[in-house]
């Protein structure tokens, strides 16, 4: 009758990525269908890190202690995005106060707010995850 606890990161779950097999070279598909699905993938990794971390709930303590290493490694990646995104926001920020004042139209004006408060959104997460992921034995 006592509630089980959850943690943060059994609630959080990555898509399992799926590795190419060693006995098989992985076959080029067809230009005309992998080019959206190309491109898709690289605008998907070119503005969100998760595809960068490990899970580090699976696996036998060995591999979860070798995971948070990973991560706390490839957190140094996360300026990067944090750059990405505020570049991004500055852009939204200046389309939305032009289409505020030069082009009186309050549903784009309204588009932008909402893609503002995204962009805001995942700058918070990310400065979040960079701060609790640094190395604490490197200064910077």
């Amino acid at each position: 009758m006592g509630a089980t606890p959850v943690s943060l990161g059994s609630m959080i779950r990555t898509p399992p990525t799926r590795r190419p097999s060693t006995a098989e070279p992985a076959a080029e598909p067809a230009a005309d269908d992998a080019s959206p699905r190309r491109l898709g993938r690289t605008l998907y990794r070119y503005f969100f890190y998760g595809w960068l971390f490990g899970d580090t709930e699976a696996g036998s303590a060995t591999d979860r202690t070798r995971a948070i290493g990973i991560n706390r490694d490839r957190a140094r990646w996360l300026p990067v995005y944090l750059r990405r995104w505020a570049t991004l926001g500055a852009i939204v920020g200046v389309l939305g106060r032009c289409s505020e004042t030069l082009w009186p139209h309050p549903a784009l004006a309204a588009l932008f707010a909402v893609a503002m408060t995204f962009v805001v959104v995942q700058l918070t997460i990310t400065a979040i995850c960079w701060a609790f992921l640094r190395d604490p034995r490197r200064r910077r």
